[in-house]
């Protein structure tokens, strides 16, 4: 039935031998890639399914933005704060904790701060101390974003603001543009000490380290103006992912963006692979993988093929879901915020292969690496043993080119299909004996290869 091996994320045949060495399981045809994920929802503790994003603190401890407010998770349980606990607001939008240790959290009712040495429903040693700017449009806020100075910015509902150090929400002027904004959906400061703003309504700004704000519109190559996420990856690229009526799409900005010139060096869309035009998340592991959340599922980005995306099967449940928020967490696990729970893709976990597309087997009976670290396995197709070969994510099967004199060759135990790691020929038990299959030029070949026939009591000297 399974086929379960330790996932370390091979890309290449040779480094999936070593995980092969840890199998733990033989028993039926192994084709179908499930992964190691884990769901969390609210039968087991979360506040609510729908996680808006997913943050980290210094100690390890995770924490889930949620609908009815934030969740905070060890690995073992979830500790559950919400209004009742003096948040001001049950819609918690983000996370974070500053330089200095201090946890705040945005809301749809202003920006709370987390005394943890504070009681719920003390008046003179509160729990949470919340701060709302003077314009009630900006009260919602949606992202936060410290620089390296310790200065926490907050895009709300109505502009880009800062935390002062008096306690105040201080509005920052945008220019003459940001007259309409209504709302700030995404904060980066990429290598430059340049902070990108990404508008909900009113595309791109960018705040230079010397004060100076310019303005990126549709006017300046963008698809729309309906930002949802910034992300610099590690090659100092800028990817712009939109959301709405209107924009849709993830963009590559230019190397060098200039106002008054097309910034945009590539724009993809569903028609280029992705699951969904509404790009909402995304994130660069520490193996150098792309990430893209959209509303239609993950995509593993991919430089080759028709598909910017990789598809996952529907049993890994990481499609036909949005993904708001995607975090790799200090154990190298990847985390996943959707509207229905929280998915967790652990590193260390056991990648298992099961049969797919109808097809039966009556049993795995070989898993060998070769001389050139190819990594195949081997099950019973009836009538002849097929081997498979391993791409670093399934099993591609040949069904070996089958003399019809032999009768039936589904016959031993154990190690019963092997090729020689001299000569490279394929061997194949039969209830008469063996087959041997020249080298052929390539692994899909032996599908037309006649083998030599050995029968039962044949001596070395006569087959060598």
């Amino acid at each position: 039935m399974l086929l379960g091996i330790c996932n370390q994320r091979f890309t290449t045949p040779r480094r999936a031998a070593a995980g092969f060495a840890l199998a733990l399981l033989l028993a039926g045809g192994v084709l179908a890639q499930r992964l190691p994920i884990k769901t969390y929802t609210v039968a087991d503790g979360l506040l609510r399914d729908i996680v808006y994003k997913i943050k980290q603190d210094s100690r390890g401890f995770l924490w889930f933005c949620t609908v009815e407010g934030i969740s905070r998770f060890d690995g073992y349980a979830f500790t559950n704060f919400t209004t009742a606990d003096g948040l001001p607001d049950r819609h918690v939008n983000d996370f974070l904790e500053s330089k200095n240790g201090t946890i705040y959290l945005a809301t749809d009712n202003g920006l709370a701060r987390l005394n943890p040495k504070g009681l719920a429903g003390n008046e003179d040693n509160p729990l949470f101390t919340s701060y709302l700017p003077e314009n009630p449009k900006a009260k919602s806020i949606q992202v936060l974003f410290e620089g390296e100075s310790g200065q926490i910015w907050l895009g709300t509902s109505d502009g880009l603001y800062k935390f002062t150090a008096a306690g105040e929400l201080a509005a920052v002027d945008l220019g003459d543009s940001s007259a309409a904004i209504t709302g700030i959906a995404s904060i980066i400061k990429d290598r430059h000490g340049t902070l990108w703003i990404g508008a909900q309504w009113k595309g791109l700004y960018r705040l230079l380290p010397n004060g100076k704000v310019e303005h990126f519109s549709t006017e300046n190559g963008l698809p729309g103006n309906e930002v949802s996420v910034l992300y610099e990856d590690k090659n100092g690229r800028i990817w712009v992912g939109f959301r709405g009526i209107l924009s849709s799409g993830l963009c590559l900005l230019v190397a060098e963006p200039s106002v008054n010139q097309n910034i945009v060096e590539r724009h993809y869309t569903y028609k280029d692979g992705l699951p969904n035009d509404w790009v909402m998340s995304l994130l660069e592991s520490s193996d150098g993988r792309f990430w893209v959340g959209t509303a239609g599922g993950l995509c593993l980005w991919q430089t080759v093929g028709n598909s910017v995306c990789k598809i996952f099967a529907p049993e890994n449940k990481l499609n036909a879901s949005e993904f708001w928020s995607i975090l790799e967490d200090k154990e190298k696990n990847l985390w996943m915020g959707t509207r229905y729970g929280v998915r967790k893709w652990t590193q260390y976990g056991f990648t298992t292969y099961t049969e797919a597309g109808g097809t039966k087997t009556t049993g795995v009976d070989s898993i060998f690496e070769n001389a050139t670290g190819e990594l195949f396995t081997s099950y019973n197709q009836g009538d002849i043993r097929s081997p498979g070969r391993f791409d670093g994510e399934n099993f591609n099967f040949v069904k070996p080119y089958s003399p019809s004199d032999i009768g039936y060759s589904g016959w031993g135990w154990k190690q019963t299909v092997w090729q020689d790691r001299t000569a490279g020929d394929w061997w194949i038990p039969f209830s008469r004996g063996l087959l041997r299959y020249p080298r052929p030029a390539k692994f899909e070949d032996l599908a037309k290869t006649k083998p030599q026939i050995i029968p039962v009591g044949t001596k070395p000297s006569e087959v060598f």
